[in-house]
């Protein structure tokens, strides 16, 4: 990637440096080994300042490539330390301005703030390419007036960076960076595409992005074989073509999507959170980008708020791209802005901003006459009809049925509800123990307030404890339907990744279909169809695509709602 200055290097010296250029390209090894080779380099020369440039270029990528976020932090931190001694020793030296701004360019502006250094590396190696052209690679220079502009545009120097990028086009000859431009959101003269640019179709093109859109789309229902597909694509583009922050995006989120089907945790947790650093670089450098917006802000609303602290950010970008959508209807279709306001009212909720969410329920609700967001709007406004003086005088089977019932407001996001549900039916447990229907519901109510903790430690505890309780009940009273629909679905509502809980959940729904086949006053025929539909997702969970597309043929036969249909059309069944 960087042409050396001065006397041939030794071999050592050469060797790292090709090392390090492969880290720069992902190889994570290489990293390692390249950071290696520095130290000793350095530790043998401490005036060796490029040496010293190359170290803090190779500290920086270690910690790119570490899951723990402060050692992640301390790493970066490290090496700009270096680069930052190396270029007060030597700040005419090309190679070392040339490391340290595009180290400073890469690493996240919001924890760092080093976008303002590398824009004064940037100036300065434009200067110098200026005074001699034979300095570095023309490409490079190409590379470089590029990510300069881009960071004039990150720090709202909005006429520095159209000028610098005007610039680019005046010298380029490589096509990418027009359409880079235009990703950003510049507006490419036509006079500068060539005569071939010009005749070429536009569908020619996007072909190809387009179909690794539909795989992406594709895996985020859960498609495993889609998922490998889409990010062996884009991992590739990436490859080919660094500076394109919409691949970098689709990129970052296909690895969180394959991380997010691993039953390894280290790699769950590990791409999740390097998902999430790529998408802010993304959408640090773009921010203009609808396509990197979205992306974004369906990532961090997937993430779980208690581990990653993410809702504040899908918040942002939701916001954002509803605000786009009210100027230019044409950036998305109406059914995305209805997905992206429905997703920001439950980020509201999760932020318990429940102002926020009523205004979101009624805004859906002015512009399509769907009954759920009615539904949504009655739920936010839905008190608990909890009498806590009545409660002081009833009998422990009366506390069961208010229990039961406060429980089912939890269930449907009452989070005051499902507070009070677990006080009383714990309460009722501790009166009666034995008896599988205070068991069942009071393990579930320890779930529920699990689930809608922000406590990590709090989330598991209760989700474990309340899991084996709602077992033991089912044990008890196999039979049960209302206790199998609790155990159902608490095992499919909980990580699969964490507790392989899949199968469990199809055996509790197996049973429940086919006991309202005998029986249909057990429950009502709507969550019967719900069962139907959550039992084809649980099969496409596991991989078993076979059986989910035979249920969900059986639902839609047997279903007249068109939700259904739009769900397993989503899903690609």
């Amino acid at each position: 990637m960087f042409r050396k200055e001065g006397p041939a290097r030794g071999d050592i010296l050469a060797e790292a440096v090709n090392l390090h250029n492969q880290g720069i390209d992902g190889d994570q090894e290489a990293v390692k080994k390249a950071h290696e080779m520095f130290k000793k380099i350095c530790a043998d020369n401490p005036a060796d300042h490029l040496a010293v440039a190359y170290l803090g270029s190779a500290t920086t990528l270690l910690g790119r490539d570490e899951t723990d976020l402060d050692k992640r932090f301390k790493l970066a931190m490290e090496g700009l330390k270096l680069l930052d001694h190396a270029v007060s020793q030597e700040s005419e030296n090309t190679e070392i301005r040339i490391l340290r701004g595009m180290v400073c360019y890469n690493l996240p502006d919001m924890y760092f703030h080093r976008l303002t250094t590398a824009v004064e590396d940037f100036c300065f190696l434009v200067s110098r390419y200026k005074k001699r052209k034979k300095i570095f690679s023309r490409e490079l220079y190409w590379k470089i007036l590029f990510n300069l502009g881009s960071a004039y545009k990150s720090l709202g120097r909005k006429e520095e960076s159209e000028a610098t990028w005007r610039k680019l086009l005046s010298a380029t000859t490589d096509p990418e960076y027009k359409e880079l431009l235009r990703q950003e959101g510049f507006n490419v003269p036509y006079s500068y595409f060539s005569y071939k640019e010009k005749t070429e179709t536009r569908s020619s093109v996007d072909k190809p992005l387009e179909e690794a859109r539909e795989m992406h789309r594709r895996a985020s229902t859960g498609d495993k074989d889609a998922a490998q597909q889409a990010m062996a694509y884009f991992e590739k583009a990436h490859k080919q073509n660094p500076r394109n922050h919409l691949t970098l995006a689709y990129y970052a989120d296909c690895l969180s999507i394959v991380g997010r089907e691993s039953a390894d945790h280290a790699l769950l947790f590990g791409n999740a959170i390097r998902a999430m650093i790529d998408l802010d670089k993304a959408a640090n450098s773009s921010p203009e980008n609808v396509d990197i917006r979205l992306l974004r802000a369906n990532h961090s609303y997937r993430l779980p708020e208690a581990f990653f602290r993410r809702s504040a950010t899908a918040m942002g970008d939701y916001e954002y791209l509803i605000q786009r959508y009210e100027q230019d209807d044409s950036i998305f279709s109406k059914e995305t802005c209805l997905r992206i306001m429905e997703n920001l009212g439950e980020v509201y909720q999760r932020l318990e901003m429940e102002e926020e969410a009523k205004d979101i329920w009624n805004k859906l609700l002015s512009m399509t006459d769907d009954p759920k967001y009615r539904d949504l709007l009655q739920k936010t406004n839905e008190e608990t009809g909890f009498d806590p003086v009545k409660a002081r005088s009833m009998t422990w089977k009366q506390a069961l049925q208010e229990g039961i019932r406060l429980h089912d407001l939890g269930v449907a996001g009452n989070k005051k509800a499902a507070r009070i549900a677990l006080q009383l039916l714990r309460g009722v447990y501790k009166a009666h123990p034995r008896n599988p229907v205070v068991e069942g519901y009071y393990g579930s109510s320890l779930a529920l307030a699990g689930r809608d903790s922000r406590d990590p430690s709090v989330m598991f505890a209760n989700g474990i404890k309340g899991l084996k309780l709602v077992k033991t009940a089912v044990a008890r009273d196999p039979n049960n339907p209302y206790l199998r629909i609790l155990r159902g679905y608490l095992a499919y509502s909980l990580p699969e990744n964490f507790f392989h809980l899949s199968q469990t959940a199809i055996e509790d729904f197996r049973f429940l279909l086919k006991s309202y086949e005998s029986n249909q006053g057990i429950f009502s025929k709507e969550l019967y169809w719900q069962i139907h539909y959550d039992l084809g997702a649980a099969y496409r969970r596991i991989g078993d695509n076979t059986k989910a597309r035979k249920v969900w043929a059986i639902l839609l036969k047997e279903s007249p709602d068109p939700k259904y249909r739009n769900l397993v059309e989503s899903m690609g069944g």
